[in-house]
């Protein structure tokens, strides 16, 4: 099989040059290194390696920074931490081109490392057989390239950042290895404080293509045998597509991470645009499936979030919604990111027929588990083994803003603030993924909730967003199907439907605009919906009118401007990577945030404000440009 045969060529060379680097890692050297950094330095380094050090210096045993790095070296020496040297290296190097810039990326020493910022990681993960199921926390990247991936994490470079030294360059010679840049992705540390207000830092994720051990590979016509990636329009786009193999499966136990499958276990759907675009990143799996993939542990299981990989199918992203209505993975055409493969591989089997399916995320996660027994009435019970993820997101402050613009009473808003924030199960909102309508029959305009007893309703109607919500008419009022079964839809498929765990929010897939796109322009490729059905709450809510373009003439206006980029794919895709005006976009639209916001709190009118829909507008387009590079503007009046 193709992964095996990568497998046996990879790992020949890589595993004997990792022990012996690991070798060359005396406590000399480390001791040298450490008095090199900064006791914020030294404290950074504590974290990031997990060593059980106190980090206070002074204090009434006059500890002094000597004595905290010989605390941290007899730490490293007990956890016989082989990649200690590497580590404060990259520290101590980031130090000495902070104070005097240089232009060599070249670590001293004979580790041979580049310095890349913060900290220096690299990952050698194991590949399993295309039969076995791999452990949690594995990618694409590092099932298909094992010890050929290596991978450097920086901080976001300063906009005084020259940009010629801020980023390593996409290819790096070093100690007989040619190395070459193959995916970069964005991380923030937010602390709670949403996707864009935290410490970022940048991930460079490289494949050594050279190396006198291990056989040479050309990583542009590799990837291509993959999915199509030279078909992508622009640099930005293919950049973006790479990062989709740097996804990771994340606490979801042994099971639940990497699916070796074959592309005759899915199915794509021929859908029409208009069709599509009413499930827009959602596709199906067959109930017989989820049984056969997690045995017993499927009855609890809603959705699940994926990457999709097959040479025959392309590159796919988005929510698998369980369906009795097929023994099949359906993927729908707007869960395809990348088309098929046009070349076939090289391995020596020929072997194309493979499927690699990712689970990022489960649903319903435990949060809602436990918020769906409150509901049902039931007693609390213990976490469940079952691997589902522990999501509690609080109410957001931009909820709260469109709740108060919408002419909910602060002292309503102020006490739903404050539950979401407390660590209980209250029953009367929820944060619960999107999902199409597997039945294709719930009426034009409705939602479900699964799990949702219909004596738990005061209203035929729930309060609908998702964050970010930044406009009034972003926040909806839908009609919600629940006690009666609604004409079109069969006892089966009624009973299939009741008996649903908590923690999903289904939309109708009839009619011609998405509902998804009539809240705060979401989708269902894994969007969280805030959920509230309080009778405080509904009895206050007064929603805009809405009229906004619908997805699907986004995709048209883009697909008419789509150009092949060809044999240079990977070059411009290695060029949007490393482009330092690109990767500080995510700082702007932050700022753009930060303007809206304080133009809502300080104006009696609140999001009606003029100057607040401006920046509403701009943050918007900010968040596109950073997917699809259209761009955005704001109003006269308003700047950064």
């Amino acid at each position: 099989m193709l992964l095996e045969t990568i497998r046996r060529a990879i790992f020949a060379g890589w595993a004997d040059d990792a022990r012996e680097d690991n070798q060359d890692n005396h406590d000399n050297d480390n001791t040298q290194l450490l008095h090199a950094l900064s006791l914020a330095q030294l404290r950074n380094l504590i974290d990031d390696e997990g060593l059980c050090v106190a980090k206070n210096v002074g204090g009434r045993n006059r500890r002094t920074k000597l004595n905290l790095i010989e605390d941290i070296t007899s730490e490293r020496r007990r956890q016989n931490d082989g990649g200690g040297k590497q580590r404060v290296a990259s520290l101590a190097a980031v130090k000495r081109i902070k104070s005097k810039p240089r232009a060599s990326w070249q670590l001293d020493g004979g580790a041979g490392a580049w310095c890349v910022g913060e900290s220096l990681r690299v990952t050698k993960c194991t590949l399993k057989s295309l039969k076995e199921t791999s452990p949690e926390g594995t990618s694409f990247l590092s099932l298909w390239l094992g010890g050929r991936l290596v991978s450097f994490e920086l901080g976001m470079p300063t906009s005084r950042a020259n940009t010629d030294e801020a980023l390593p360059p996409s290819v790096i010679f070093t100690d007989g290895k040619k190395l070459e840049l193959v995916a970069r992705k964005v991380d923030t540390d937010s602390g709670g404080a949403g996707r864009f207000f935290g410490r970022k830092t940048v991930t460079l994720h490289y494949a050594v293509t050279e190396s006198p051990n291990m056989p040479s590979i050309n990583l542009a016509s590799r990837l291509t045998q993959f999915a199509a990636f030279d078909m992508l329009p622009n640099g930005r786009k293919a950049a973006s597509r790479l990062e989709l193999l740097c996804s990771r499966t994340s606490g979801c136990g042994a099971k639940a991470g990497a699916m070796h499958l074959r592309h005759d276990d899915f199915e794509v759907l021929e859908l029409e645009s208009s069709r599509d675009v009413m499930a827009d990143g959602c596709g199906f799996i067959g109930d017989e499936v989820l049984t056969k993939l997690y045995g017993d542990a499927a009855r609890a299981i809603v959705s699940l979030q994926v990457r999709v990989i097959a040479p025959r199918l392309g590159l796919f992203k988005g929510v698998l919604m369980r369906s009795p209505f097929t023994d099949k993975i359906q993927l729908t055409p707007s869960m395809r990111k990348v088309p098929a493969a046009q070349q076939r591989g090289d391995d020596e089997d020929g072997d194309d027929e493979w499927a690699l399916l990712l689970v990022r995320m489960m649903h319903p996660t435990t949060h809602n588990m436990r918020l769906g027994e409150r509901i049902r009435g039931e007693a609390p019970r213990a976490s469940p083994k079952t691997p589902m993820h522990n999501r509690k997101k609080p109410l957001s402050d931009m909820v709260s803003l469109l709740l108060t613009t919408l002419d909910v009473p602060p002292e309503h808003v102020e006490s739903l603030t404050a539950r979401s924030r407390r660590n209980d199960y209250s029953a009367d909102f929820a944060w619960l993924v999107g999902v199409a309508d597997p039945t294709g029959n719930l009426p034009e305009g409705h939602v479900y909730v699964t799990g949702m007893p219909a004596d738990n309703l005061s209203s035929e109607r729930i309060f609908v967003t998702r964050s970010p919500c930044v406009k009034p008419e972003d926040g909806r009022l839908l009609p919600i199907v629940c006690s009666t079964k609604p004409r079109g839809i069969d006892n089966v498929s009624w009973d299939w439907l009741s008996k649903l765990p908590f923690g999903a929010l289904i939309f109708s897939t009839k009619g011609n605009v998405p509902l998804p796109s009539l809240c705060a322009d979401g989708d269902l490729d894994g969007d969280y919906y805030f959920v509230c059905w309080d009778e405080n709450i509904l009895a206050h809510v007064k929603p805009r009118d809405v009229a906004k373009a619908t997805k699907e003439s986004r995709r048209a206006n883009a697909s008419a401007r789509d150009v092949t980029l060809g044999e240079q794919w990977l070059v411009e895709a290695q060029r949007h990577m490393l482009d330092v005006s690109a990767l500080r976009e995510n700082i702007d639209v932050c700022k753009l945030y930060r303007r809206w916001e304080q133009c809502c709190r300080t104006s009696q009118s609140g999001m009606d404000d003029p100057d607040a829909r401006c920046y509403a507008d701009a943050y918007v387009q900010a968040l596109e440009h950073d997917k699809h590079g259209s761009g955005y503007h704001m109003g006269p009046k308003t700047t950064m």
